[in-house]
C-alpha cells in the first residue's frame, strides 16, 4: 500500500511539474480540452507549488527509510537537510524603502475631462512590476494608463514598451500622440539625467506640474509652442499668499515673484513651514495649465 501511495504521489508531482510550464507543455492544450476549467487558470506556473509539495511528501518516505537504517545518524542528516533546504530558499536581504505618501501633485489630474496618461520610465519585459509607482499614483486621479500592469500582460504592452524605449527621442512622441496620450508623468528620480535633460528640447512636451521627484507634462498636439493669452503668478507662504498678472511674453517671472514677496513681509519668518510658487497659463485655445513648485 505504501509503495502505491509513493507511486501516486510521484505521478502527481510529475504532472504538476509538467503543467507548470503552461502552454509550453506540448499536452497542455489537450488537457484544457479534457478539463475545461484549466483554461481559466491565470498563472499555470503556480502548479509548480504542487510539485514542491510532492517532493516534500516523497522526502518524508525517504526520511523514514533512512531513520530505520542509520539510527542516530539520521537525526544529524535530517537537521543538515532541513537547514540546506531553507538556505536554498533564502531571499535576503530584502530591500525596503521609506514610503512618504503619494505626492499631491497627482491631484491636478483628477478632473472630469478624460485623459490618457503614460508614465516614464516605461518598464520593458520582466520589469513590469516597476510600474508600481505609476499605479499607486493613479489612485489619486483614476484615469486610463498606457502602461497599466497586472498579472496578465497583453502582447500590446511589450509592443508599446519597445516603441517608447527611446523616450523622448526618435518617433516616441508621435507614437504617444497616435495612442491618444494627453499627459506624460515622468518620475525624475528614475530617469537618467541625459534623457531628463533632453525633454526640454521637445516643445510638444509642456511642463504642467512639478515637485521634487515628479514632473507632469501636457502633450501638445502640434510641434509649435502653445500660444499664451495671459499668465498669473502667485506666491503662498504658510498657506497665505498673493497673486498678480504677468505679461504673456514674459520669459522670467522672478521680478513679479519678488514683488509678491514684498507684499508678504509679515508672513516670512524663520519658522516658515511651507512656501509655494504657482504660475497659471491660459492659452488662446482656452486651455489652462498650472505649474506649481512647493517647498516644505
Amino acid at each position: 500500500m505504501q509503495t502505491i501511495n509513493q507511486t501516486v504521489r510521484q505521478m502527481l508531482g510529475l504532472l504538476a511539474f509538467a503543467v507548470s510550464f503552461g502552454p509550453g507543455f506540448p499536452l497542455y492544450t489537450a488537457l484544457t480540452r479534457v478539463f475545461p476549467i484549466m483554461a481559466g487558470i491565470r498563472g499555470a506556473v503556480r502548479s509548480g507549488q504542487l510539485f514542491l509539495v510532492a517532493i516534500a511528501i516523497l522526502a518524508g518516505f525517504g526520511w523514514a527509510v533512512l531513520a530505520r537504517r542509520l539510527d542516530r545518524r539520521a537525526v544529524a542528516i535530517g537537521i543538515a537537510l532541513l537547514v540546506g533546504v531553507h538556505l536554498e530558499a533564502l531571499r535576503a536581504p530584502i530591500q525596503y524603502r521609506i514610503f512618504n505618501g503619494i505626492s499631491p501633485i497627482f491631484d491636478s489630474l483628477n478632473t472630469s475631462d478624460r485623459k490618457l496618461i503614460a508614465c516614464f520610465p516605461f518598464p520593458g519585459p520582466l520589469q513590469e512590476f516597476q510600474n508600481a509607482d505609476c499605479l499607486l499614483a493613479s489612485t489619486r486621479f483614476w484615469q486610463p494608463l498606457v502602461n497599466g500592469y497586472s498579472s496578465f500582460i497583453p502582447a500590446r504592452y511589450y509592443e508599446e514598451a519597445a516603441a517608447l524605449k527611446a523616450f523622448p527621442e526618435g518617433t516616441t512622441l508621435q507614437y504617444l500622440k497616435q495612442l491618444g496620450v494627453t499627459h506624460v508623468i515622468v518620475f525624475a528620480d528614475k530617469l537618467s539625467a541625459p534623457r531628463l535633460a533632453h525633454i526640454s528640447e521637445h516643445p510638444e512636451l509642456v511642463l504642467w506640474q512639478t515637485d521634487k521627484s515628479v514632473r507632469i507634462y501636457f502633450l501638445n498636439e502640434g510641434n509649435a509652442p502653445i500660444q499664451i493669452r495671459d499668465m498669473v503668478v502667485g506666491t503662498k507662504i504658510n498657506n497665505r499668499g498673493a497673486q498678480g498678472p504677468v505679461p504673456p511674453l514674459a520669459k522670467d517671472v522672478a521680478p513679479q515673484q519678488r514683488a509678491l514677496l514684498r507684499e508678504l513681509p509679515d508672513l516670512w519668518k524663520e519658522d516658515t513651514s511651507s512656501w509655494s510658487m504657482e504660475v497659471i497659463v491660459r492659452t488662446t485655445r482656452g486651455e489652462t495649465y498650472r505649474n506649481q513648485v512647493n517647498w516644505r
